[in-house]
């Protein structure tokens, strides 16, 4: 049985916990001028090590049904850092991870991505920003139903 159990959730504050290339990714190569890196926002500082444990630890999930099991037990662990929690940064995990909540929804908040493109001084950065922003939350957001991206504006 899910988390939820027989309950209707609706997850109001969910956020990806996005890794460095989040949103080159989603930026055409226009765009991708305007973009700082992720690690040159100060108000939500990125651990490069915490980076890289995630990127570990996924790729042990994706290849490892044992481990997978383990973060599945360990879904509501606190103690991980967020980019090495199921479902943090992948959009296939995240929907396994919801099947797991048994959640009917969940809006989905950006979070270093925000800081990323929110914290600059120059206009045009900040409207490149947002709307490589909010594509980049939409493709992660796009295949399950459930999944709702808040956008920037």
């Amino acid at each position: 049985m899910p988390y939820a159990g027989p309950r209707r959730i609706f997850d109001t504050d969910s956020h990806v916990i996005e890794l460095d290339d989040f949103l080159h990714a989603a930026a055409t190569d226009d765009e991708a001028v305007f973009l700082d890196a992720m690690d040159q926002q100060t108000e939500l500082p990125v651990i490069a090590e915490a980076l890289d444990s995630a990127r570990g630890h996924f790729a042990r999930r994706q290849s490892d049904p044992e481990v997978m099991a383990k973060f599945e037990a360990g879904l509501l662990d606190a103690r991980r850092s967020g980019w090495s929690r199921l479902g943090a940064f992948d959009p296939a995990e995240r929907s396994h991870a919801l099947d797991l909540f048994g959640f009917d929804y969940q809006l989905v908040l950006p979070t270093f991505s925000f800081h990323q493109v929110a914290h600059v001084d120059d206009d045009q950065k900040l409207e490149v920003g947002a709307r490589v922003l909010n594509r980049a939350m939409g493709r992660f957001c796009a295949d399950d139903e459930r999944l709702f991206a808040i956008g920037y504006v």
